[in-house]
C-alpha cells in the first residue's frame, strides 16, 4: 500500500506517505469512512486535503483497502466540539498500533488549538463594505 501511495502522490516524501498511510489503515479497521470516529494531526490533515484533491488516484487508492472503500474527508471536522476528544483517541491509537509512529507527525494537543486560530483568521465578523460597480469590476467581482 505504501508503494501504492507514494506513486498516486508523489509530492509525498516517504516520512509523510507513512503517516498518512498509518492514518488510513487505522481508518479502515475502525471502519471509519466519514471521519466520526478518527481526527488527523494537522500535517496529516494537510497532507490528506491535498490528497484528496487528486481526485482519480485518491479514490483509487482508497478502493484499494477493498470494494467501495472511500475515506470522506470532512473539511470542517477539526471546528467540531468532538475533535478534540477524537485526535487524543486517534493519537493513542496510532501510537500503540503503529511501530513507524512518530511524534512530529502526532504532537500532543496545545490548549490554543491549531483550527481555532486557522478559523478566526480565515471568518470576518465584520461585513463587508458595500462596493460600487467601478470597484467590483476592478476586483473581477461583478
Amino acid at each position: 500500500m505504501l508503494a501504492r501511495l507514494r506513486a498516486a502522490y508523489p509530492d509525498c516524501d516517504a516520512d509523510e506517505a507513512e503517516a498518512l498511510l498509518g492514518f488510513f489503515d487505522l481508518k479502515h479497521r475502525l471502519s471509519d469512512w466519514d471521519a466520526q470516529t478518527t481526527a488527523p494531526s494537522p500535517r496529516v490533515d494537510k497532507l490528506w486535503q491535498t490528497f484528496a484533491l487528486h481526485t482519480r488516484a485518491y479514490a483509487e487508492f482508497c478502493a484499494a483497502f477493498g470494494p467501495g472503500v472511500f475515506f470522506h474527508y470532512r473539511p470542517r471536522a477539526a471546528q467540531e466540539p468532538e475533535h478534540s476528544m477524537r485526535y487524543a483517541a486517534t493519537r493513542w491509537w496510532m501510537s500503540q498500533t503503529h511501530a513507524a509512529f512518530a511524534p512530529f507527525f502526532w504532537p500532543e494537543e496545545k490548549k490554543d488549538a491549531w483550527w481555532e486560530r486557522e478559523f478566526e483568521e480565515s471568518v470576518s465578523l465584520e461585513p463587508e463594505p458595500s462596493l460600487t460597480p467601478t470597484q467590483k469590476r476592478a476586483r473581477g467581482s461583478d
